[in-house]
């Protein structure tokens, strides 16, 4: 019969190493369960529970404080938009889809507010929404559950901070009527 492989100190200090992690990713999992459960309790106290864990968990995830946690103190994650810029006018060749039953039709290319962390911050919304309108867009995607419905029909429903300075209807052409070029998408300042 042969005889049992002899244990030296070696292989068990690895053992031992080996259950000390095992055992601490278990503690760290568990803790990490907890808090998440704890996150979905708490969500579920206020009026959209969805949207709440959503809110939080999308910021938390990249490492930026949310605010439904915190309040309006994180920094917005878009920048403002530049005091001179004018407003485009809507992409040339736009596709557009029809929709069943009315036979309306919307763009198909729209601005998607979900799932980001700066989707979830008001001042960002605002100013996302601001650039995508100037840039000449038209079709952003909101719902209740995502919770920036408020700032984003607040951004859309005010005048243009940046109004076109030039009387002249077609901002292709000069005040002579001479082709202008290339229009700038800012003012001169």
């Amino acid at each position: 019969m042969a005889a049992a492989p002899k244990k030296t100190s070696k292989t068990v200090t690895t053992t031992t190493v080996c259950r000390a992690i095992a055992k601490w990713m278990c503690y760290a999992v568990l803790a990490l369960l907890a808090l998440l459960g704890l996150l979905a309790a708490w969500s579920f106290t206020t009026p959209v529970p969805e949207g709440t864990f959503f809110a939080t968990l999308f910021p938390l995830m990249r490492g930026i404080p949310p605010q439904t946690l915190f309040g309006s103190l994180v920094r917005p994650s878009t920048p403002p938009v530049p005091a001179d810029m004018l407003p485009l006018a809507r992409p040339a060749k736009e596709s557009f889809v029809t929709l069943a039953g009315t036979g309306d039709q919307m763009p198909a290319n729209g601005l998607g507010m979900c799932c980001r962390a700066s989707a979830y911050d008001d001042e960002s919304v605002r100013r996302t929404v601001l650039w995508y309108l100037l840039q000449g867009g038209r079709h952003i995607d909101t719902a209740m559950l995502y919770l920036n419905h408020k700032p984003i029909g607040e951004r859309a429903a005010r005048p243009n901070p940046n109004p076109n300075p030039n009387p002249n209807p077609n901002p292709n052409r000069t005040r002579r009527g001479h082709r202008g070029g290339h229009r700038a998408r800012r003012a001169a300042p």
